[in-house]
C-alpha cells in the first residue's frame, strides 16, 4: 500500500494515477479530494494519525506542502506550519507503523550561486520558502527516509498550473510575455518524474537523490523552445532579468541528476524531446 499526501495536487494527481497501475495508491489532501483520495491536514497529527492507522501503508510519498513564494515570504508562520510541522508529523507516523518514507523536495534549498548542485552540495537557502525544505529534509534524514528533490515540473493537460501551460496560453491569445534570461533550472517532464519515482520506490534505500530533467535552461530559452514547438511567434517573447523580482529568487538551480540516472539506469527526456512529445499530442 503506497500512501501519497498531496494528492491533488500537479505531482500528485500524476503520480497517483501513474501508480496505480501497479499498486493499491491512496492519496489524502487538505482539499475535498475525489478517487482514492480522503482529506486531511498535514497539520493536524490527531487526523493524520487515523489516515495511517486506517491504511497502514508500506510506503509514503510527501508531496504536500505551501510551495507558493511570495505566501510563504509574507506569512512565514504559516509556510512553518504546512511545510516543517506537517512534515515532522508525516515522518513520525511513517516511523511508528514502519513504513518507507519519500519525501519531494526542491531545488530551492540551495543558494543559486553555482548551479548544477549535486545531490551531496552545500545547502544555503535564501528564501522562507527554501528554508522551509531546508529543514523539512533534516526531519526525514533523521528518520532515515529518502529525499527526491526535483525542479520546474511541467506537463500538459487538465491542469493549468505549469510554466509551459502559461506560455502557450499566453502566445496563443498573441499576448507579450516578459521571460527571465538570467534564471536558471532543470525543467522536469512530469511522465518522467513519476517513471524515476516509481523506479526509485524499488531501492528504498535511504539518501538524497536529484529527480530532475539534464537541461541547465533560462526561462525565456524554454519559453522559445516552447513557441517554436507548437508554432507559436517567438517575438512576443521579450528577454528580461529577474534580479527585480520582489521575493527575489536565485539565479541558478540547475541541479546535476548523473548520480540518480546512473542508479536508475535511465535519464530523463531534455525539454526539446519532452516538447516534441507534447506537440505531437491531441489535448483538445
Amino acid at each position: 500500500m503506497i500512501l501519497v499526501s498531496g494528492a491533488s495536487g500537479l505531482i500528485g494527481s500524476a503520480l497517483m494515477r501513474f501508480l496505480t497501475t501497479d499498486n493499491e495508491v491512496t492519496g489524502f489532501s487538505s482539499q475535498a479530494g475525489g478517487r482514492n483520495i480522503v482529506q486531511c491536514d498535514v497539520r493536524n497529527f490527531d487526523e493524520l494519525k487515523k489516515v495511517f492507522l486506517r491504511y497502514r501503508p508500506d510506503i509514503v510519498i510527501h508531496l504536500a506542502g505551501n510551495k507558493n513564494l511570495k505566501e510563504c515570504q509574507d506569512n512565514s508562520a504559516r509556510c512553518h506550519e504546512v511545510n516543517v510541522l506537517g512534515t515532522s508529523n508525516i515522518a513520525r507516523l511513517s516511523n511508528h507503523i514502519g513504513a518507507c518514507l519519500i519525501y519531494v523536495s526542491s531545488d530551492y534549498v540551495f543558494d543559486g550561486k553555482n548551479g548544477r548542485y549535486c545531490a551531496k552540495c552545500y545547502r544555503s537557502p535564501q528564501q522562507v520558502y527554501g528554508r522551509t525544505k531546508l529543514a523539512a529534509e533534516d526531519i526525514v534524514t533523521s528518520y532515515g527516509g529518502i529525499i527526491c528533490r526535483t525542479s520546474g515540473v511541467y506537463d500538459l493537460g487538465p491542469r493549468r498550473s505549469t510554466f509551459l501551460q502559461f506560455v502557450l496560453r499566453e502566445l496563443q491569445h498573441n499576448r507579450r510575455l516578459d521571460l527571465w534570461v538570467d534564471l536558471f533550472n532543470s525543467p522536469t517532464y512530469l511522465p518522467d518524474f513519476c517513471a524515476g519515482l516509481a523506479r526509485l520506490i524499488k531501492f528504498k534505500t535511504p539518501g538524497i537523490y536529484h529527480l530532475c530533467g539534464p537541461d541547465r535552461i533560462s526561462r525565456f530559452s524554454f519559453g522559445v523552445q516552447i513557441a517554436n514547438a507548437f508554432g507559436l511567434d517567438t517575438a512576443l517573447l521579450n528577454a528580461r532579468s529577474g534580479q527585480d523580482e520582489e521575493p527575489l529568487r536565485p539565479l541558478d538551480l540547475s541541479l546535476d541528476s548523473g548520480d540518480t540516472t546512473r542508479l536508475l539506469g535511465s535519464q530523463m527526456n531534455s525539454v526539446a524531446t519532452a516538447l516534441r512529445i507534447l506537440s505531437s499530442k491531441d489535448y483538445t
